[in-house]
């Protein structure tokens, strides 16, 4: 067997030298998706490597899409009804109630008109999640919105400007650029559980504010 231990020239063991590893190991975190650790010893470095691998499960990416749905709807159905009533009283509207004696064409273009308005909406706020997607915007989000975690400002700062995916034009999509997208702000942390878990803590806090 080949020693390893240097000899002294007396034939005695000496002192044998421990090198300090060349790249410093970074310190373990445990958590999950939704039960994520809060100290980052690693930074920036680590908080991205955690947000992009830990899985997610089935049942939280479900509850993320459906709540953005019902958010989405919950958003757009006051500004589609503001517009629908600016058009009732348009020039085209009144054109059509004089044209008309039945009240189809007047309710076929009215429809009309809140399609086409609701495709702008989707210009500005997607109407759903794409299941293509899903994975990450709901990592974005939580990049975004756990990132005060952090240390300090520069870690903060490099995690919203971290790619999470290409499109199909191969422009990259950073973490705030999706957390924008989506308006995921006011979605945000109940859109992984589900609505009933939501609905049960606002009870209790509304329950709290009584007391108080």
């Amino acid at each position: 067997m080949q020693e390893t231990q240097p000899r002294e020239v007396n034939g005695r063991y000496g002192h044998k030298v421990h090198s300090a590893p060349e790249v410093p190991l970074a310190e373990e975190v445990d958590g999950s998706f939704l039960f994520p650790p809060n100290e980052w010893p690693g930074g920036a470095e680590q908080y991205l490597s955690f947000w992009r691998s830990t899985p997610i499960s089935d049942e939280a990416l479900t509850n993320f899409v459906s709540a953005y749905a019902a958010d989405w709807d919950e958003w757009a159905a006051p500004l589609v009804a503001e517009h629908l009533a600016q058009w009732g009283n348009s020039e085209e509207a009144l054109r059509i109630r004089r044209a008309t004696t039945g009240s189809a064409p007047l309710l076929e273009a009215r429809n009309k008109v809140a399609d086409e308005y609701e495709a702008r909406l989707e210009v500005t706020r997607p109407r759903r999640i794409k299941s293509s997607l899903a994975r990450h915007v709901a990592r974005a989000a939580q990049i975004i919105h756990n990132r005060n975690f952090l240390r300090n400002e520069v870690d903060r700062e490099e995690v919203g400007n971290a790619v999470m995916y290409y499109n199909q034009d191969g422009e990259p999509w950073t973490a705030w650029e999706l957390w924008h997208r989506y308006q995921l702000e006011e979605l945000m942390p109940d859109a992984f559980y589900s609505r009933e878990n939501k609905l049960q803590r606002e009870l209790r806090e509304l329950r709290g504010a009584v007391l108080r």
